[in-house]
């Protein structure tokens, strides 16, 4: 948005506006052939979980991510398929998501693969990272999760930017966000509840 308002003092007219990412045929059938080895056929949902980011100022705790991940299931019959890069994977590793419903792809799917995966997906759950944008350019309804509420590193400057996008983040009084120096423990994060995302995600996929 900001590059575009200088484009605009060049141009009468901006067309679009909006992210664009193309996905690579071989990316498709890359996940088409992933999601048959796991039995996963065109009518079930996918549910795609991001849990990581690159700061603990915007990772919800990872707890969470695994109780809506079951909760998703339970209720909506989704498939859940985790990614992310390495550093998600060791995560996992210290805390295994132990369900036959949940598929757990982190660290081993390159850029393009995983644009495929988002796109194949119903919606999207992440902290504040770049799938969040991804899922804008293949437009997949995402939620984001936010824990930081500067107006340089808010939601209003970062949030998705698709149509029915939801970003949740709840204010705690902070008049400066630390991040990563954060003498709270991260309440802002962990004032988000799997309750109110699965109510949200709930209504995305109520309208799909």
């Amino acid at each position: 948005d900001y590059t575009l308002d200088l484009v605009r003092h060049l141009a009468d007219t901006i067309r679009g506006g909006r992210v664009h990412m193309p996905l690579g045929d071989q990316h498709v059938y890359h996940i088409a052939g992933l999601l048959s080895r796991h039995f996963i056929c065109a009518h079930h949902g996918i549910a795609a979980l991001h849990p990581g980011a690159s700061c603990p100022s915007k990772q919800w705790p990872l707890e969470q991510f695994f109780i809506l991940a079951q909760k998703l299931i339970e209720k909506y019959k989704m498939r859940v398929i985790l990614i992310g890069d390495q550093s998600v994977q060791k995560s996992l590793e210290k805390k295994p998501f132990s369900h036959p419903s949940i598929h757990s792809y982190a660290g081993r799917f390159s850029l393009g693969q995983t644009l495929a995966l988002i796109a194949r997906s119903d919606i999207l759950i992440s902290n504040d990272s770049g799938p969040v944008h991804m899922a804008a350019s293949v437009r997949t309804p995402c939620i984001s999760l936010f824990g930081r509420n500067n107006p340089g590193i808010s939601p209003r400057r970062w949030g998705p930017t698709g149509k029915n996008d939801i970003a949740i983040h709840k204010d705690i009084g902070c008049e400066v966000c630390l991040a990563h120096k954060c003498e709270k423990d991260f309440q802002c994060l962990k004032a988000i509840t799997v309750e109110e995302v699965l109510a949200k995600a709930g209504k995305i996929l109520d309208e799909k």
